[in-house]
């Protein structure tokens, strides 16, 4: 376990085979310098490494987006009622301060979801 806080990733791990980014932004660029030749960087936010930084590095970078699937989601819920699955709330905001949350969504140190509390 890294703790990002008070040491860098570039600092801790070197010649890793994949790098799956959850964080995004500037941490792309940092992170492929981890990266053995022939490795496989994938995102989950916003921000893959440079073209030319992947090709100099000899690795492949890609955006992982997922599509909606209403059965999927309905399973999901099922799980949910059943307590099989909790899903993580970092935090409930009311719709009013929805800039407050994109903020701090953006800050890009979320553990969890953040909902908005929409109003009837």
């Amino acid at each position: 376990m890294v703790d990002y806080q008070t040491a860098g990733l570039e600092h801790c791990a070197a010649q890793v085979d994949v790098v799956f980014d959850t964080v995004g932004g500037p941490n792309a660029a940092r992170l492929v310098t981890t990266m053995k030749c022939g490795g496989r960087f994938v995102t989950i936010a916003r921000g893959l490494p440079a073209d030319e930084q992947a090709a100099a590095a000899g690795i492949t970078a890609r955006n992982l987006l997922v599509r909606p699937d209403a059965g999927m989601l309905v399973e999901i819920a099922r799980r949910v009622d059943e307590g099989f699955l909790t899903p993580q709330i970092e935090k409930v905001y009311p719709f009013s301060e929805t800039r407050s949350a994109h903020i701090h969504g953006e800050a890009g140190h979320v553990c969890g979801k953040l909902v908005l509390n929409c109003p009837d």
